[in-house]
């Protein structure tokens, strides 16, 4: 089933948001087989180990490792944790958790948490050899365009005309950018340097495209920042990366996209009625 750019985009946010539901340093069994133990009590209930464990992963997020946390951060993350678990006693307590917009609210929390842990276990098959060979030929058989280029960016069509206008009378474009241009490189006489063709905005790409090294566009050419008049240095195209500098990009690419079809497949097979509001 064909999905579309908006599709994936939507399919690439919501696996975010599910992912991101689980720890990623939080283990299932963190006492390496053994039975999670009981570390503390707090009146009366039982904390264990692995209570802790996943309080402190979500806690801290998946850009600091808890073995690198130092005795003071634990200390300070234990306290967090115990006021949590003294406010949540005291809330249950008094009933809070029967009210319906709680209820709802940890239901859809423990849909994440399924969900998430259902996409994580996906995403944790690494993909094949073969896999990343054929996902590398794909890779270099589509040679990456850059264009060495200039530019001056004015506010009117009729201002970059007439940049133009005097550019084709000899003006220096440099120059010209330098006294001209609202754009920053201004002081660089218009220089952008080096642009990846997929990288650069449509109508700056297809300019470029259209014009010969050393020449300047003769018709102003839009984007959402104003009028450009643009100046092609020179081309190249870039030899492929080597495997071992893309591979590890590669491999979540596969997983990204592992995970895109299998929601795909469910989404195929599944019956959805969205009910209108009339």
């Amino acid at each position: 089933m064909h999905m579309s750019h908006h599709s994936v985009l939507m399919t690439a946010a919501i696996t975010g948001l599910l992912l991101a539901q689980i720890p990623a340093h939080a283990e299932p069994n963190p006492a390496g087989g053994a039975s999670p133990r009981v570390i503390a009590v707090i009146n009366g209930q039982n904390v264990t180990n692995a209570d802790f464990g996943t309080f402190v992963s979500t806690r801290i997020g998946q850009s600091v490792l808890p073995a690198n946390l130092n005795q003071q951060q634990l200390n300070t993350l234990q306290d967090e944790f115990i006021n949590r678990e003294l406010v949540y006693q005291d809330a249950v307590a008094k009933g809070l958790d029967k009210n319906p917009e709680v209820a709802i609210a940890i239901e859809n929390q423990r849909h994440n948490i399924i969900a998430g842990y259902a996409l994580r276990q996906i995403a944790s098959v690494p993909p094949s050899d073969k896999a990343l060979q054929d996902a590398y030929k794909t890779l270099a058989s589509k040679p990456v365009k850059e264009y060495r280029a200039s530019h001056i960016m004015v506010k009117t069509d009729a201002d970059a005309q007439s940049l133009i206008d005097r550019l084709k009378k000899g003006e220096d474009f440099a120059r010209l950018a330098r006294e001209n241009s609202l754009d920053p490189t201004a002081q660089n006489g218009g220089e952008l340097g080096w642009l990846p063709a997929d990288q650069i905005a449509q109508p700056i790409r297809d300019a470029l495209g259209a014009l010969k090294t050393g020449t300047f566009s003769t018709t102003p050419v839009q984007t959402q920042f104003g009028w450009h008049v643009l100046k092609l240095i020179e081309t190249r195209i870039l030899p492929p990366p080597d495997f071992d500098a893309v591979k590890d990009d590669l491999g979540r690419q596969l997983r990204n996209e592992n995970i895109g079809k299998y929601i795909a497949q469910l989404r195929q097979h599944s019956k959805i009625d969205i009910k209108s509001d009339e």
